[in-house]
């Protein structure tokens, strides 16, 4: 696909500040006349809810096997991918997307440390995605415990928010293993600072990578650093 659009994903773990950051950057690109639509990639579309419903419900009974969950998420992401994403890309719009096939690799891949399975997922990825990879990825790393905090003040708690702290620092360690094999599509920051700084942050990445013209040669000198 010769898309038009940049794709920019959030990622990171549960309570890392995803959402409320897609958010803003979505509203940023807006208030620069920039055309884009925000996603949250699991509920994209009716059949994406339906699919994320079902695993969740299955989930209370007993945990699912990792190969089926994976296949379960990677469904409902393709349906998004292929009924919001790739139109909004070919129409030249931005998507900005709360998680994307990186939380796939992350909590089922990692989850149990399944090399072949990582190893088999990449081919999946291409196959399943036309070999489309997000124009930039802002991974919010953040300590496990303070992300807990955060999950404990939403109030409503889902089968994911109740994982173990150990179950969360795998996947952690699945994101920042993620980022260091693709430096060139990942910003990396600190998640634990203010909402304001990180915002700061994003913007002047974003003017940088892709407006500004000095933007090949700070892409040379900084890759996959964290801020």
């Amino acid at each position: 696909m010769n898309k038009k659009g940049k794709f920019i994903t959030f990622e990171g773990i549960d309570g890392s500040g995803k959402t409320t950051l897609s958010k803003f950057l979505s509203d940023y690109l807006t208030s620069q006349n920039i055309p884009n639509i925000q996603v949250v990639d699991t509920k994209g579309t009716s059949l994406a809810k339906n699919i994320r419903s079902v695993i969740m419900m299955e989930e209370q009974k007993a945990p699912i096997d990792s190969f089926v969950s994976s296949m379960l998420f990677m469904a409902a992401r393709k349906d998004t991918y292929n009924n919001v994403i790739k139109p909004a890309l070919y129409e030249g719009k931005w998507v900005i997307c709360d998680r994307f096939f990186d939380s796939t690799l992350a909590y089922q891949g990692f989850e149990n440390q399944d090399e072949e399975f990582i190893r088999k997922f990449s081919d999946l990825r291409k196959f399943s995605f036309e070999n489309i990879r997000p124009d930039l990825t802002i991974l919010l790393n953040i300590p496990v415990d303070i992300s807990q905090r955060r999950i404990e003040t939403r109030g409503h708690l889902d089968v994911f928010d109740e994982k173990s702290l150990s179950y969360r620092e795998r996947v952690k360690k699945g994101f920042l293993t993620i980022s260091m094999n693709e430096k060139d599509r990942f910003l990396c920051l600190n998640a634990n600072k203010s909402t304001n700084d990180i915002e700061k942050i994003i913007v002047k990445e974003i003017r940088k990578r892709y407006f500004d013209n000095n933007f090949l040669n700070y892409q040379i000198n900084n890759k996959g650093r964290e801020i």
